[in-house]
């Protein structure tokens, strides 16, 4: 009897020390070997939800597979229009992210979602999907930004050189109530500024007609010929937020011939306007300044015009 108990405490002491050294190498193990549990995280991230602008809108997006370690996996998009991309195959060698760029040209307004979807090695099957809406604004125009050299070339004239003059007298008209006073001194005015057809037309002529007038009622033989400064103003914008409106100038002189006092003529040159924007043309009689005229700040006019399809 007393033999069978030592021979079953003996087993019982051999069964703990057996299952104490298997526990105390599964620790060592898990230590050496820490578990890692394998994931496919999917994202689709999108600047905004609702895209606003001239139609077609590039829709544009950005997807992200993470990864927990080295492995391939296969991907695509599909679209709410039932459009779908081939499935393509992405190799990772280490954990990490990488990302998968995606566009879509929509050309009506709407709502519509993008899917990603990620399939693995073991059949697992991993998606996101993205919901987002167009509006095309129809009245909002894409201005490019031009390069200095397409802003000179942009308005080019009919005609190089002299504009056509109507109704030019250079005979002087001698003013009752002064009939002994010397020559003195001129005074350009704009007594007319006609812009035909208004709205004008894309590539199309736009006719503009200048009349000046020498309103001095001094006598003098003429008034210096001289030159008429027309300005083309724009506004010029941009999409980008970064890069602020300004003002474009395209500046044109035309000669003026000699006027006599009391005396008018008329100036008319022709454009081609290649940009559809709202403008604005001022014009200074005696441009460069080198008239000496009585009064020297009433020989200016200013018009706004549009330039339409």
């Amino acid at each position: 009897m007393k033999i069978l108990k030592k021979t079953v405490c003996m087993f019982v002491a051999i069964m703990l020390v057996s299952v104490m050294m298997v526990s105390a190498q599964r620790q060592i193990q898990r230590k050496k070997l820490p578990m890692v549990r394998t994931f496919v995280k999917v994202e689709l991230i999108s600047p905004a939800n609702h895209y606003v602008g001239v139609c077609p809108v590039t829709v544009k997006m950005t997807g992200k597979i993470t990864v927990s370690k080295a492995m391939t996996v296969k991907y695509y998009f599909k679209r709410s229009d039932g459009v779908t991309s081939r499935l393509t195959p992405l190799i990772f060698t280490t954990a990490g992210t990488k990302n998968i760029p995606f566009t879509w040209k929509l050309g009506k307004d709407g709502q519509a979602w993008v899917q990603l979807i990620v399939k693995t090695a073991s059949g697992e099957v991993k998606s996101f999907q993205k919901e987002f809406d167009v509006k095309c604004d129809k009245k909002r125009k894409v201005i490019k930004k031009l390069t200095p050299a397409q802003m000179k070339a942009e308005l080019k004239p009919l005609k190089m050189g002299p504009a056509r003059i109507i109704g030019h007298k250079a005979v002087l008209k001698q003013a009752d109530d002064l009939p002994k006073v010397k020559p003195v001194v001129a005074d350009l005015d704009i007594i007319g500024l006609n812009i035909q057809p208004h709205p004008g037309k894309i590539h199309q002529d736009v006719a503009f007609s200048v009349v000046v007038k020498n309103i001095s009622r001094v006598r003098m033989e003429h008034s210096p010929s001289c030159y008429l400064k027309v300005i083309f103003i724009t506004k010029v914008t941009s999409s980008s937020p970064f890069n602020p409106p300004y003002y474009q100038e395209y500046p044109h002189y035309f000669v003026i011939p000699e006027i006599g006092s009391g005396s008018k003529c008329t100036i008319e040159f022709k454009f081609k306007f290649h940009q559809i924007r709202d403008w604005k043309i001022f014009v200074k009689a005696d441009g460069k300044d080198t008239v000496k005229e009585f009064k020297e700040d009433n020989n200016t006019a200013i018009r706004p015009f549009w330039i339409r399809y």
